[in-house]
């Protein structure tokens, strides 16, 4: 682990019902719901490479992998002190540590047409919309700085992947068709799962899964309701949250 993070002051938790070992800060962006219904997106093969842009502490590549017995995890983040804690976590769940690297999606890949999955959890909102969290960690992982763009993320993905690779991106609902616009004619075969956090609330947050060369042909899948209306999650969700289910199979 690297010698500037301090294992005891980050916060030990688990997720996929306890597969997955998970190290944070105590403060600061935190692996959530999000985390685990990003990974649930994907379905993968054993050998087959992931790259979980923004990673973070690793939560989502790793619960992926929870999900994906033998995938290989990569990692990257803008954050260098995440990425420490993120090669803990990464060597905790028996991937490899090194496959973790502090970068920004406006750099030049090293790799190109590499990964067979790249999954991304992009900020939210440009640094000029919101108020300016005084937590730096909470504000580059809400905010775009001034140097990169939603599209930056979907073009950096678009290259490092291989051709019929899949990408999946969770965000705002209201992101939805700009999130299309953007991908354009790089991608096709559209999954779009809707996150409702109740049945009679509209989608708060959107994933949308494609493929890199395919038609631009959409599905758009019944929406995920993810709690109950006393507040506690729906049973599926439950089961999903587990490891127990995916996205994919969220209704059956």
């Amino acid at each position: 682990m690297d010698k500037s993070i301090d294992k005891d002051e980050l916060e030990p938790t688990t997720l996929l019902g306890g597969q997955v070992k998970l190290h944070q800060p105590e403060f600061g962006f935190r692996a959530a719901i999000d985390t685990v219904l990003l990974a649930s997106s994907v379905i993968g093969k054993s050998g087959e490479k992931l790259l979980d842009l923004g990673c973070g502490t690793g939560g989502a590549g790793l619960s992926a992998a929870g999900f994906n017995p033998g995938l290989q995890v990569y990692g990257l983040d803008i954050q260098s002190d995440l990425i420490a804690i993120a090669k803990f976590n990464a060597s905790e769940n028996a991937q490899d540590a090194d496959n973790f690297q502090t970068g920004s999606v406006t750099d030049k890949p090293q790799q190109y047409e590499y990964f067979d999955h790249v999954i991304a959890n992009p900020p939210y909102q440009q640094s000029s919309e919101r108020l300016v969290s005084p937590d730096q960690v909470r504000e580059q992982a809400f905010a775009h700085s001034e140097s990169s763009s939603l599209a930056d993320w979907i073009s950096y993905a678009h290259k490092v992947l291989k051709q019929k690779g899949r990408l999946s991106i969770i965000h705002r609902a209201d992101m939805l068709q700009q999130i299309l616009y953007l991908c354009g004619t790089k991608f096709g075969a559209y999954e779009i799962w809707q996150l409702q956090p109740r049945e009679e609330q509209d989608a708060k947050r959107v994933i949308v899964q494609m493929v890199k060369g395919r038609q631009p042909l959409t599905q758009l899948h019944r929406p995920i309701i993810l709690h109950k209306e006393d507040g506690r999650y729906t049973e599926r969700t439950d089961q999903l949250l587990k490891g127990q289910r995916r996205l994919i199979n969220y209704y059956d």
